[in-house]
């Protein structure tokens, strides 16, 4: 959570000494004038979900580290000039309409780009519980790249959309769906058709799954075969 301007210094240094990270003077953060006074805060926040990244990344042998996924941190104050920043990215008309109504954070070209926490908790007041949800944020998307990353910038190979949200939720250390158990891995499979109808929570219930079948198989294992067309045969065939 970011703090008040006038005590920026103490949380800086916090943060830092409680994830083991030194300050990201090597990535640009772009912040609106408005925001300036609070940049010590954000570069803070970001060194956060880059130490939290490169843990998970560490923890299975994977090669890279999140510094080197993005090109530069761009803040934005509203949802709208997020998107109106994505459109100029991808290229496309400024009137183009809003895909996904709670969009609050990405990574597009190599920019990751996000809303303010203020302005995350106003979008996702379900996710955005804690003093750390803004940082586990910035690391899901972070994560994300990781995951492009490791198959060799082939994003069609990420699997279905539960298995690679629920990854970048596990990556991110995002406490979503924690509490969910399955007796089966056809109960496990059987829960995300039941999120058809009822996307409300999902997350949670893609990350659940996930963590289920991490206890049958290694992760890495799971990335390597998401792209298969019988994934989820393979999924329910397994001890």
């Amino acid at each position: 959570m970011l703090s008040h301007s006038g005590r920026r210094a103490l949380p800086f240094l916090l943060l830092l000494a409680l994830y083991g990270c030194v300050p990201v003077f090597g990535t640009p953060v772009e912040l609106p004038q408005k925001l300036e006074p609070q940049r010590d805060d954000y570069e803070a926040s970001l060194s956060v979900a880059f130490a939290s990244v490169n843990r998970f990344a560490a923890r299975y042998d994977w090669s890279y580290r999140a510094e080197e996924l993005i090109l530069d941190f761009e803040v934005f104050e509203t949802q709208g000039a997020l998107w109106r920043r994505i459109l100029e990215l991808e290229d496309l008309p400024p009137g183009t309409a809003l895909p996904v109504t709670g969009l609050a954070a990405t990574v597009e070209g190599g920019h990751l780009l996000a809303v303010t926490p203020e302005e995350y908790r106003r979008l996702h007041p379900e996710y955005a519980q804690g003093d750390t949800a803004w940082e586990e944020l910035l690391a899901h998307e972070l994560v994300h790249a990781l995951h492009v990353a490791i198959l060799d910038g082939n994003d069609a190979a990420m699997g279905p959309v539960w298995f690679y949200e629920g990854f970048a939720v596990i990556g991110a250390r995002q406490p979503l769906g924690l509490e969910q158990r399955f007796e089966s891995n056809r109960a496990a499979l059987a829960a995300l058709k039941h999120l058809e109808s009822r996307p409300k929570g999902s997350y949670a219930t893609y990350a659940a799954v996930l963590r289920h079948f991490m206890a049958k198989a290694p992760l890495p294992e799971l990335v390597r075969r998401a792209r298969d067309p019988d994934f989820e045969r393979w999924l329910l065939a397994l001890p």
